[in-house]
């Protein structure tokens, strides 16, 4: 599985995992980090890492309360900008009075969702230890079977808010034999020595960096297009296109990306990888569906017909806190200039390409779910959506790490959209953020 992938898809469950075994909101953010990173290669390997990585985690988790034996109180770790529901606040009190081992195995059993085994490795205990620990958590938590302990933990999940995840340090590359590391290292000298005259100048220069906006011969970004698109796009520059399965929690034949990547220079004729999603394994079922429908909205933003989000008969809009245009039955579907003057600014925001040190950085599609803060990045949740949960996908540049990524709140009713708030993106400390 592609690691950033994993990442994007389940670095909130994980945070929260943390935060419900009792850390702080920022050292939880520290530990999947650290987690990711020591998993990274156990990660590209595996149709599901969920195991992996949550062992990981929970190692860090029991480390880091030996040096902290304390656990985060509840009221440390909410945003105050959050609306917290009274059921789902008391669900997350609940999570925190229990003992410290049951707490563990109830959020790793009911809200991680660990099978038996996989829990007990992470738990350090021998499997036929897990039912008794299960029965332990019934009892102690307002829950008489499993799946009602499972709704108690995700209540307690919804209170805690996830910062957006951090690109992962590549996984570190197989040791070589000495023989090759030799070989390595006289070549890294030979090439030194060419490299300098004899009083120690550089005999020429560094290569240019690279230029800020793409050119003709180097590959064009492919974000949130569709295969034909893509394909089309990348042979109308003379290059020849490969089609290329890869595992992904996305919908099926998504495009992910390229190889050779966005950015790097081509000639006519060469041959670029399409890679396109395959989801699989179990990991993939839990945000699915969100992500499939934040996509269908990306491609109705586009113009593409076949994209049907699924709209109420009124679809208030709203951009960065005013509101812009209210649509009646099919007038959604018709583009009027203000709506579509919205829908364009969401296309142009998938189209992005920034210069990130040597190389390139596309936009990265987060989805989450829950009740939007009352105070986002400085920009006020309308009054007229109430405290309803929403669907948020966010075009996070890594060019942008802390500030405030471009980002549309989905509000439904019966499952058909009502509201569509879109905020602008901003960089850190470019909002003040005020109180509710």
């Amino acid at each position: 599985m592609d690691v950033q992938t994993y990442v994007d898809a389940r670095h909130a469950m994980l945070v929260r995992t943390a935060v419900l075994m009792g850390r702080s909101n920022a050292r939880a953010h520290a530990l999947v980090a650290d987690a990711l990173d020591h998993s990274a290669r156990q990660v590209a390997r595996l149709d599901d890492p969920d195991p992996v990585v949550l062992q990981a985690l929970v190692g860090r988790v029991r480390a880091d309360r030996e040096v902290d034996p304390g656990d985060a109180a509840v009221v440390d770790t909410l945003d105050a900008y959050r609306i917290v529901s009274d059921e789902s606040l008391a669900a997350r009190e609940a999570v925190a009075a229990l003992p410290a081992g049951l707490r563990d195995a109830a959020v790793l059993l009911y809200f991680a969702r660990l099978r038996a085994r996989d829990a007990a490795a992470a738990l350090s205990v021998r499997s036929r230890e897990v039912p008794g620990l299960a029965r332990g958590v019934l009892g102690a938590l307002p829950a008489a079977d499993s799946d009602e302990a499972a709704q108690v933990l995700g209540l307690a999940g919804e209170t805690i808010a996830v910062d957006p995840p951090r690109p992962v340090a590549a996984a570190p590359a197989r040791r070589l034999r000495g023989v090759v590391v030799a070989a390595a290292a006289l070549a890294v000298v030979a090439g030194l020595t060419a490299l300098l005259q004899p009083d120690g100048a550089p005999a020429r220069s560094l290569p240019p960096d690279p230029p800020e906006k793409l050119g003709a011969d180097q590959v064009p970004s492919v974000f949130a297009l569709s295969t034909d698109e893509a394909e089309s796009m990348l042979e109308a520059r003379g290059l020849r296109v490969r089609l290329a399965d890869s595992p992904a929690c996305e919908p099926a034949d998504r495009v992910l990306g390229t190889d050779p990547t966005t950015g790097t220079v081509v000639e006519r004729d060469d041959v670029v990888t399409l890679l396109t999603a395959s989801p699989s394994g179990p990991a993939c079922e839990v945000h699915f569906g969100e992500r499939t429908r934040a996509w269908e909205f990306l491609d109705f933003a586009a113009g593409r017909a076949t994209a049907q989000p699924g709209f109420a008969p009124t679809v208030r809009v709203f951009l960065d806190g005013a509101p812009v245009t209210r649509l009646r039955d099919q007038e959604v579907l018709f583009r009027r200039p203000v709506w579509a003057a919205v829908l364009d600014r969401v296309t142009a925001a998938t189209r992005r390409v920034e210069l990130d040190g040597r190389g390139y950085a596309v936009p990265q599609l987060t989805v989450t779910t829950g009740v939007p803060p009352a105070n986002a990045c400085g920009v006020r949740r309308p009054e007229v959506v109430g405290r309803r949960p929403a669907l948020e996908l966010a075009l996070v540049m890594a060019t942008e790490a802390g500030g405030c990524p471009f980002s549309v709140d989905l509000y439904t009713r019966g499952g058909a959209i009502d509201a569509v708030v879109v905020r602008s993106p901003a960089p850190q400390g470019a909002r003040d953020v005020a109180h509710p």
